[in-house]
């Protein structure tokens, strides 16, 4: 049972309470099902009908965490921590408030944790599950959008189940949010958290509003007939062009995006303007210099000329026939490309790229304090507080924290749940004789259940720490695993001289009469190598082959063999197309080569943590791309006769398959334009259009897609991919002298050099201890961190210099002798120390202890980093510590430190010999 606080003088969790402005008492009521509304509003009466399919969820709320509950209490009863239903919750609600920590959102449940009730819980585990996440939503916006059934009755059920798969996820989030919240908890603006909620209830109605619209639109499109333009197109396109903002209502990152481009939006016109403009001055020069050629021969189509050549797609035809008549034309033209391509386009690039990551920074970092919100309320979730009136510390339940784990990470054994828990209570944390006698007088007095003091500085730390590490075992090289690897490097190679020879038209006998048979092998081979490596029977415990399991790597090399044994089995019942289909998935299975490679499978690796910071500008292009589809589709749907134009010599063979006679159709159509090369000829293709073939509208609709999708749209995403994967990109070297001796190249892993080895129990089926490797993983605030430019050889040239000026202020004090100062970059952990520093510590601490004083006084600070910097000048003091001396004990070492308000980056520390008697 969990007991009530008594006393409230914990500095961590005063601070953590007075975050979220509730009291950290944890006293569940299990029959609350939260609070209701007295009135249905208009949007209760929109979400009615997705009430009914949430229902069932609801009603077995009770009955699943009461399984749960049992599962986990059968399934650790071996190790004496059974837990009680209320720890049980309170680990529940706990894995909620860490689950929007790591999704960086604000806490999705209400602050007040007595107020939750399992009901919630059960509704808040199915709406961010895997399942409803990429079944349910990602469902519903592919059919939002591309829904065109062979019927008009299939096209309504098709929107319609999108319209409901929204609705049911507005009803859970309200359930599970709104509610929680009070009217008057917007009444703060200041406040982060405050306005992220108040950004989500508006875009609530908004999504409801606009699923309401559709629906009003779809219903409409199959009532009317198509005909009747008056009534249904100009409605149906605009609905359509609010589609996106289904992306911007999954996404959080999405409106981070939109957030940042909108702020930089006049810079971004400025540029283009200048851009602009200097293509009409040298259009200008071209009508006098070049009057003859038709390109040249008004400033609307000269203008048009070098904006097209500014793409580079008309280069170099456009300005050769200037060129044959005079050599020295040729001046002309390179000056513009030059100025245009090489110099105009850079700019706008990097003003793009620089404005865009720094808006993009400052949106992240105010949201940090919602992240921050979500850790606290996690652990408050997660403690107790005092017990009686002498003890003032806040205590935590380990099994609690595995029980929160295991929630988080399902798929995780118990072994390794364990690991993680061990990360933020470590074995050895709070074993002084001190505090074992102080427990064993706890529990003797019945006061403690195996309960240890954590502070909210130091949980903050390492959960962020458990929860960016993946815990794997660590690989034994065994003869099985070693003989997978062999079989594995023998059939790579040998499928890769097949399907070369194969591809090559080897004409020689023998190869000719035995593809297939050797095809069958290699396929055979490799469908032995893929069910050792994925283990699905889990027929040998210790299969830990030397090299780890690469899901995309080997997926798409188990993808292979599937398709090559299921054209053996055609080529067998006489299908001609089975020898195909067997070497195409040779083919594919080409790729697991370059598993072997360490280089690519590093470059792999950070192109998976890179690809989640796309998101958001991925959405922005999308949704970019599917206003212009509409756009086209207003003008030109319909237009466009294929088999006419087909015959049409003034058209581009088969690229009158370009244009806007259905969404599809559409949206290959702008994403040919994105691509940038011949988007003139496309243009072309409309001038011959039914309607809207004036030129004056078919160029400028174009030239809009450049100047928006390519120059602004496609710009972020490249820039952005660029600068994050090089900024996070450490490329290993295998010929390195130290890494050659340390691993053989053949199964060397780069996660090798960041990750850490943890002896566990004993396990449970094999009896023998495993080690496990804690890899930590990259996040996505670090990765920020980095595209801010806020890297570690800035930090260390600061601290360089802010040493050296406190050596030369030492040199004129007269207390220098008593005085010390160390500088240390918080993220690289480089210290640089004075002399006297050295000198002073060196007399009352070992370099070992003082490297722990150290790293405990950074936690105690890391508690400011989300402070408001203009209230760390009265409010933040600092943190200090006193060391006695050895021999003396009339002497003291003072240390005290602090986070530079400028320059959170940098910590410093200052030692002080005081004396008893001064």
């Amino acid at each position: 049972m969990v007991p009530s606080p008594g006393n409230q003088n914990n500095d961590a969790v005063d601070d953590a309470t007075n975050a979220v402005g509730e009291s950290p008492s944890l006293t569940y009521d299990n029959n609350s099902n939260g609070s209701r509304p007295s009135r249905l509003s208009s949007l209760d009466i929109f979400l009615l009908s997705s009430w009914c399919m949430t229902r069932a969820i609801n009603d077995c709320a009770d009955e699943e965490l009461t399984s749960d509950y049992h599962m986990w209490n059968q399934q650790y009863s071996d190790s004496n921590l059974l837990l009680t239903r209320e720890e049980h919750r309170a680990a529940s609600i706990a894995a909620c408030f860490l689950k929007d920590y790591e999704d960086g959102r604000p806490p999705t449940l209400s602050p007040k944790l007595q107020s939750i009730s399992d009901r919630q819980l059960q509704m808040y585990r199915f709406k961010h599950s895997t399942v409803w996440s990429f079944g349910g939503l990602s469902i519903a916006s592919i059919l939002l959008f591309v829904a065109d059934g062979p019927s008009r009755i299939w096209t309504l059920i098709l929107n319609m189940t999108a319209v409901t798969l929204f609705g049911m996820d507005l009803y859970m989030k309200r359930q599970l949010h709104m509610e929680n919240y009070p009217r008057h908890y917007h009444a703060e603006p200041q406040s982060s958290t405050n306005r992220s909620t108040l950004y989500d209830r508006l875009m609530m109605y908004a999504v409801a509003l606009f699923l309401f619209i559709f629906t009003i639109q779809s219903w409409l499109a199959f009532w009317l007939l198509y005909d009747d333009t008056s009534t249904y197109h100009p409605f149906t396109w605009a609905v359509s062009f609010f589609k996106p903002i289904v992306f911007f209502y999954q996404s959080r990152r999405a409106r981070d995006a939109f957030e940042a481009l909108s702020r930089i939006g006049k810079k971004l016109l400025r540029v283009i303007l200048i851009e602009l403009f200097l293509i009409l001055t040298f259009a200008a020069v071209a009508c006098r210099l070049y009057s003859n050629d038709e390109n040249f021969q008004t400033l609307g189509r000269s203008w048009l000329s070098l904006f097209a050549l500014s793409t580079t797609v008309v280069n170099p035809s456009i300005w050769m026939p200037a060129y044959n008549e005079s050599r020295w034309n040729a001046i002309f033209f390179v000056t513009f490309i030059v100025v245009g391509v090489f110099y105009l386009h850079s700019l706008v690039l990097s003003v793009v790229f620089q404005v865009f990551i720094k808006s993009a920074t400052e949106v992240h970092r105010r949201s940090v304090s919602d992240k921050e919100q979500s850790l606290r309320l996690a652990y408050l979730a997660l403690t107790t507080n005092s017990f009686n009136d002498t003890v003032e510390k806040s205590f935590v339940h380990p099994p609690t924290i595995r029980e929160a784990f295991r929630l988080l990470r399902p798929h995780y054994s118990r072994l390794k749940t364990k690991v993680l828990m061990d990360i933020v209570l470590p074995p050895i944390f709070d074993t002084s004789k001190q505090q074992i006698q102080r427990d064993e007088n706890l529990l003797d007095n019945g006061s403690l259940e195996t309960r240890y003091p954590l502070t909210y500085t130091r949980f903050r730390n390492r959960i962020r720490q458990a929860l960016t590490s993946s815990v794997r075992v660590a690989r034994s090289h065994s003869v099985l695993g070693l003989a997978v690897e062999v079989l594995g490097a023998t059939g790579a190679i040998c499928n890769l001289v097949y399907v070369i020879l194969l591809t090559s038209k080897f004409d020689v006998g023998w190869f000719v009469n035995s593809e297939f048979a050797l095809g069958s092998i290699l396929t055979f081979a490799a469908l032995v190598e893929a069910t050792l490596r994925y283990n699905p029977i889990k027929f040998a415990y210790r299969l830990d082959p030397m090299s780890r399991l690469n899901a995309i790597l080997d997926g798409t090399g188990t993808i292979g063999a599937l398709v090559s044994l299921l054209g053996i089995i055609l080529k067998l019942t006489g299908d001609e197309n089975g020898l195909d289909f067997l070497l195409t998935g040779r083919a594919i299975g080409m790729i697991q080569s370059m598993r072997f490679s360490v280089w690519f499978r590093e470059v792999l690796q950070r192109s998976l943590y890179v690809l989640p910071l796309l998101s958001g500008p991925i959405f922005l292009v999308l949704s970019t791309m599917h206003v212009f589809v509409c756009c086209g589709m207003l003008l030109w749907s319909g237009s466009v006769d294929v088999d006419e134009l087909s015959t049409n010599e003034n058209v581009e063979s088969l690229f009158y398959l370009n244009n806007f006679n259905s969404y599809g159709q559409g949206f290959i159509t702008i994403f040919n334009v994105l691509v940038v090369n011949d988007w003139n000829q496309i243009a072309n293709v409309f001038l011959y259009a039914d309607r809207h073939s004036d030129p004056v509208i078919v160029y400028l609709f174009f030239v809009a897609v450049v100047i928006v999708a390519v120059c602004i749209m496609l710009n972020v995403i490249v820039a952005f991919f660029v600068e994050t994967f090089m900024t996070q990109l450490n490329l290993v070297d295998v010929e390195d002298e130290v890494l050659a001796g340390r691993c053989n190249p053949l199964s060397f892993d780069a996660t090798e050099l960041h990750k850490t080895d943890i002896v566990s129990t004993n396990c449970s089926v094999t009896g023998e201890a495993l080690r496990f490797d804690v890899i930590q993983r990259e996040g996505y605030d670090e990765i920020m961190e980095s595209v801010a430019n806020q890297n570690n050889d800035q930090s260390e040239t600061f601290a360089k210099s802010l040493r050296d000026t406190m050596e030369n202020l030492a040199t004129m004090s007269a207390t220098s002798d008593r005085t010390g100062h160390l500088i240390c970059c918080r993220q690289s952990m480089s210290q640089f120390s004075t002399e006297s520093f050295q000198r002073l510590v060196g007399e009352y601490l070992r370099r070992d202890k003082m490297q722990t004083v150290l790293l405990e006084m950074l936690e105690q600070m890391s508690d400011f980093d989300t402070r408001p910097i203009s209230a760390w000048s009265f409010e933040y003091q600092g943190v200090a510590q006193q060391h006695s001396h050895p021999s003396d004990s009339t002497r003291f070492l003072f240390l005290k430190g602090m986070v530079l308000p400028n320059n959170p980056s940098i910590a410093v520390l200052t030692a002080e010999v005081i004396s008893a008697y001064s």
